[in-house]
């Protein structure tokens, strides 16, 4: 993968919804994930083994700050599986239904017009929780 810009919606309750490019860049066997804050300009990286590990990493600094990225990536139910994270660098994931085996994959870059305003905290529960009601 070359260097690749997404520009996705940011909100923050009290400044309300920006477009906002999101950087990924391939450093061989990481990724590099950057974007400025919209209001203040502060510049948030994360860095990774894979583009989910790596925005993760963003959401938890963004988060911290008040801002939520609206992209699928950052969805309760979406989850990356172990092949999807080590074969093609986290990119594309899983939308998990509880109960029910994950067969929808989407690209985690992808901007979400219905966002959950889930956090990484309530998304990694999910996972644990939807691998739970597979019995």
């Amino acid at each position: 993968m070359n260097d690749e810009t997404h520009t996705l919606p940011f909100h923050h309750d009290d400044h309300g919804t920006h477009e906002t490019a999101l950087t990924v860049r391939d450093l061989d066997d990481d990724y590099l994930l950057s974007c400025k804050l919209p209001t203040t300009g502060e510049v948030i990286t994360a860095q990774a083994a894979d583009c989910y590990a790596a925005l993760q990493g963003i959401r938890r600094k963004t988060e911290g700050r008040g801002w939520s990225i609206h992209c699928l990536g950052a969805r309760r139910n979406v989850w990356p599986s172990a092949m999807s994270r080590q074969m093609g660098g986290g990119e594309k994931a899983y939308q998990l239904n509880m109960g029910q085996q994950a067969t929808e994959i989407v690209c985690i870059f992808d901007a979400d017009s219905n966002p959950d305003g889930s956090s990484v905290a309530e998304q990694e529960a999910y996972s644990q929780n939807w691998l739970k009601s597979l019995g």
